[in-house]
């Protein structure tokens, strides 16, 4: 299974924030997850790792039937 670009992962997630129409890349710029040439800054690498460590946790909880 082939790695996924952080960039890539950032524009999903940005997709999902964002109001309706706006352009997942300004989204990101605006939040400061991405610079002006589209590569993750800190703070995205940093939202990167906050949204591993959240699935990582929903792998931990299972409600039983």
């Amino acid at each position: 299974m082939q790695e996924e670009d952080p960039t890539e992962k950032i524009l999903a997630f940005a997709r999902h924030v964002g109001k309706e129409g706006d352009a997942p890349e300004t989204v990101a710029r605006n939040r400061a997850w991405i610079d002006a040439a589209g590569r993750p800054t800190d703070e995205g690498h940093e939202l990167l790792r906050a949204l591993d460590e959240q699935k990582a946790q929903g792998a931990v909880y299972r409600l039983d039937p």
